[in-house]
C-alpha cells in the first residue's frame, strides 16, 4: 500500500493495521526509490524486481539483507548516487 512519506508533511493522517508474523516471517517496508530505481535501458526495479531480489537473497537475515539489496540495486543500475532516497526497514520474527 501507498501512503504518505513520514515526517514530512505536518498534520499528515496515516491509516494503521496490524499483521501477525509467525517465525521466519519477515516484513520489509520500503520507499519508492527503490522500485523506481532505474536501470540503464530505461525502465525501473519496480515490485518485481524487487522481488526478485528478496527470492534471490532469501536465506540472507537482517542488516545483511538489506545489504545485499542495496548491492543489487547498485549492480543492476549501475548506479553509486541514485535520484531518489533509498529508505527501508525489515521486520524479521525468529523467536515464538
Amino acid at each position: 500500500a501507498f501512503g504518505m512519506p513520514i515526517g514530512l508533511v505536518e498534520g499528515a493522517e496515516f491509516s494503521t493495521f496490524e499483521v501477525h508474523l509467525d517465525v521466519g516471517d519477515r516484513l520489509l517496508l520500503y520507499s519508492d526509490g527503490i522500485t523506481e530505481c532505474p536501470l540503464p535501458d530505461g525502465t525501473m526495479i519496480d515490485e518485481d524486481g524487487l522481488s526478485r531480489m528478496l527470492s534471490q537473497h532469501h536465506a540472507t537475515k537482517g542488516v545483511s539483507l538489506l545489504d545485499a539489496v542495496f548491492a543489487e540495486l547498485k549492480a543492476q543500475s549501475g548506479l553509486e548516487d541514485f535520484p531518489d532516497d533509498l529508505s527501508c526497514a525489515l521486520i524479521e520474527r525468529t523467536a515464538p
